[in-house]
């Protein structure tokens, strides 16, 4: 310590004055030592921070100096982290900020998926609930491997009953008549040799020609394609035993006759005897009660030429 008193001021008190002469006979005090500081012990290191400034052991570099007092209070300050990759032992190290930011990041994204299968798994159960709440199925009937193989599946009925219900809807009496006549004529022409022999016409109508001496099948004197039908199939009946009898149109043969532009069905009755004369007493023997144009309209001798020259 200095002293702080200025010198030109005098005694706060005079001693010679309150005690006179005797003040000589008094003992003088020794001038006060000057003051000193007292220096710092010299400072040591704390264990965890000596390790931490410490090199390894098995380094073999020189040791470093003295170390400076800011080392010394960084190494002793309790706030402070030792830094680099000496540890003390017994010590846990801490977490950087950025680990612990990825840390929550991956456990708010585990929560988040689980509440959503969690979600999932409820609304699905809550469904399920709802289907068997309903009413109970009735028990399935147990049929035996032989009605399973035969029982037809509901769309094949469905199937059937279309395919059986269509024709009667869409079929027109007319053409399946008119489908049948072209089958048949189809089968006959190929069979019939057209080199001028003689046949029998029983029959040679159009679709809708009208005929005052016979009485179609509809019973009146137009003849559709049934009625034509009809009567072909009748004759084929009558005297299939006694002659072949076939259809063919009026343009196969000959001079290729039309009516109204339109060819007409002919039957004819092919016999074994192949001439005029035996084809005329034939239809005389077929239809005796008939005579001159009435037998004539019924059953009359034709000649087979080939087609595009003249007929007999």
């Amino acid at each position: 310590m200095s002293d702080d008193r200025k010198p030109d001021s005098g005694p706060i008190w005079n001693v010679r004055s309150l005690v006179g002469d005797l003040a000589d006979d008094l003992p003088k005090a020794a001038p006060a030592p000057p003051m000193r500081v007292p220096a710092a012990p010299p400072a040591t290191l704390s264990t965890p921070a000596r390790r931490v400034l410490e090199r390894p052991d098995d380094s073999n570099e020189t040791p470093p100096g003295p170390i400076s007092d800011d080392a010394l209070e960084t190494a002793e300050s309790p706030d402070t982290q030792p830094r680099g990759g000496w540890i003390s032992e017994g010590e846990t190290p801490r977490p950087s900020s950025g680990d612990s930011m990825r840390l929550f990041t991956l456990l708010l994204g585990i929560a988040v998926v689980a509440s959503v299968l969690i979600l999932i798994v409820v609304g699905l159960v809550a469904g399920r609930d709802e289907d068997l709440s309903g009413a109970v199925p009735p028990p399935i009937p147990v049929t035996s491997t032989e009605d399973l193989r035969d029982a037809e599946t509901p769309s094949e009925v469905v199937s059937h009953q279309e395919e059986q219900a269509l024709p009667a809807a869409v079929a027109d009496p007319e053409e399946e008549a008119l489908a049948r006549l072209k089958e048949l004529h189809r089968q006959d022409l190929h069979t019939v040799p057209l080199d001028g022999q003689y046949a029998a016409q029983l029959a040679s109508k159009t679709v809708g020609i009208v005929d005052t001496n016979q009485v179609a099948a509809n019973g009146s004197h137009t003849f559709y394609a049934r009625d034509i039908l009809e009567e072909h199939a009748s004759l084929r009946q009558r005297f299939g035993g006694e002659a072949r009898i076939v259809l063919l149109l009026s343009t196969d043969y000959g001079r290729k006759q039309q009516l109204d532009g339109q060819p007409l069905w002919v039957t004819f009755a092919l016999l074994p005897n192949l001439k005029k004369e035996a084809v005329t007493g034939w239809c005389a023997r077929q239809f005796p009660q008939m005579r001159g144009a009435a037998q004539e309209n019924r059953c009359i001798p034709r000649r087979l030429n080939p087609p595009g020259t003249s007929t007999g």
